[in-house]
């Protein structure tokens, strides 16, 4: 076992920890989260060594060495290469392989300028950037579906480019280009997981991208542009995932300061955040333990920014037209009650626009009231809806009353407490505004600031929005923001305000 370890460049601890507790290779496969962060407490050392035990479990598979182990058959684990292999079928194979035989990659990069830039960079530094790595999966797509194939490629073919890959760039890594699905039966953490790489990437987007033509030419709607959630990333802000320093992640999660170095490694490790996948906001906030200072909130809008290059200004310059837009087309709709009417009074009473902003999201939800139910005989109610995003306190010694109640509530259904606004006063008389994500509140001054802010956490946190509220926040991403994912579920009773131009 310390061979293998110090073939994957394991600290000599991690390699102590290992022999004490009498783990054999055999029992790779069984290691669970918790224990490896036993094992490897350094996050950057634990990440690597997942990634080292999913491949060494991968290359057992494929030599069916994975089905001899589960008989008792004793093997030599000292011949363990350094290197595990990538490729699931050796590199002869794929060179016969019939599916792409007529494929040169060489050739058609040469005859390109862009290929040609690639073959230059890589003959000039030994290795190939993300900028550089993406315009080559660019180019083998688009060519592939261009002139070579016309239906779905499989999981073999994708395996047999990133063999042509990494034979005319030998130091690439054929996993950065495509790792094939592992089923949860056979996958050390207990979950099945996709498969992924650059080249099926490029697919995905590329079919995205179609359906986004398609619908623009059937609505006729050039504003609202598609942008996929967690996975369209600003490539001149961040790095690919495996280029992330695991340094950067282990210092985040041991320091706070100097908040200059804080920001500059934030964005460092924004592609291994993006990528990764999280159960709940709580799992996020645990893992990035810097998000408990109060100046975390400049994290969250550096994030947002990678993640929607462009729209960290939407709220500010579109909620006021929305909202006059809205209540004008809903006018006649909207019920009179004497809720409406302590509403419009609010409003009326308000001369700053800012200051505005929660009472007009109140009448919004009153304006569109939520059409979900909670079980067949009951619908979520407008104060329901409205309180999902927003809960109005009168006294500040009422707040963690309602943290407490909120997260009580939440348990009952079996559901995760969502981010949402703690107000402080009234709607008239605005003194603090809280954020509260899990056990964390930010506080804000500026209604606009806050708002603004909680909004982002969702897309930040990957976190699904309530569903007493579902339709309003998707009303604020699509009209606002301008973002549609393909996570959305626009029910039909919305789907006029959505087509609103302003």
């Amino acid at each position: 076992m310390d061979q293998l370890l110090k073939g994957w460049q394991m600290p000599d601890g991690v390699i102590d920890l290992f022999i004490q507790n009498s783990i054999e290779p055999e029992h790779l496969g069984s290691l669970t989260d918790d224990n490896l962060k036993e094992l490897c407490p350094l996050m950057g050392v634990r990440i690597k060594l997942k990634k080292k035990i999913s491949e060494f479990l991968d290359s057992l598979a494929t030599t069916d060495t994975a089905t001899s182990a589960s008989s008792n058959t004793d093997y030599d684990f000292s011949s363990v290469p350094e290197q595990v292999p990538d490729l699931d079928i050796s590199l002869s194979d794929i060179l016969i392989a019939p599916q792409f035989q007529n494929f040169d990659l060489k050739t058609l990069l040469e005859t390109s300028p862009c290929g040609k830039s690639i073959l230059q960079f890589y003959n000039a530094n030994g290795c190939l950037d993300t900028k550089r790595r993406n315009r080559l999966t660019d180019i083998i797509i688009r060519h592939l579906f261009t002139f070579i194939v016309n239906k779905r490629l499989t999981y073999d073919d994708y395996t047999v480019l990133s063999g042509k890959i990494i034979t005319l760039f030998p130091k690439e890594s054929a996993a950065t280009y495509f790792t094939r699905p592992i089923k949860k039966s056979d996958s050390f953490i207990g979950k099945s997981v996709p498969a992924k790489g650059k080249l099926i990437d490029r697919v995905r987007n590329l079919l995205f991208q179609s359906g986004e033509r398609k619908r623009k030419c059937s609505t006729n709607n050039t504003e609202n542009i598609e942008i996929k959630r967690k996975r369209i990333i600003n490539e001149a802000q961040i790095s690919s995932i495996t280029e992330v320093n695991p340094e950067h992640v282990t210092w985040l999660q041991q320091n706070q300061y100097p908040w200059e170095e804080v920001i500059e490694k934030w964005r460092a490790t924004a592609s291994f955040r993006h990528e990764k996948e999280y159960d709940n906001v709580a799992h996020f906030i645990q893992e990035w333990s810097i998000l408990n200072n109060p100046n975390a909130v400049q994290l969250i809008d550096e994030d947002f920014n990678i993640l929607f290059p462009g729209r960290q200004d939407c709220f500010r310059q579109n909620w006021q037209p929305f909202c006059k837009k809205i209540f004008q087309l809903k006018a006649s709709e909207i019920k009179s009650d004497d809720y409406k009417e302590d509403l419009l009074s609010s409003l009326n009473s308000l001369s700053i626009d800012e200051e505005k902003i929660p009472t007009e999201l109140a009448l919004l939800v009153h304006t569109v009231p939520p059409k979900g139910r909670t079980c067949k005989k009951r619908k979520f109610s407008v104060r329901e809806c409205l309180e999902s995003i927003m809960i109005i306190v009168e006294n500040p010694g009422d707040i963690t009353k309602t943290v407490a109640e909120k997260k009580e509530e939440a348990h009952k259904l079996c559901e995760p407490v969502q981010p949402y606004i703690i107000l402080l006063g009234s709607l008239q008389n605005i003194q603090h505004l809280y954020l509260v994500i899990d056990n964390i509140k930010y506080t804000f001054n500026s209604a606009l600031h806050a708002f603004d802010t909680l909004f982002k956490s969702f897309q930040v946190f990957n976190a699904k929005y309530n569903k007493a509220s579902d339709h309003i926040m998707l009303i604020i991403q699509r009209c606002i923001y301008k973002i549609t994912t393909k996570y959305d579920n626009p029910v039909p009773y919305i789907s006029d305000i959505l087509d609103l131009e302003f």
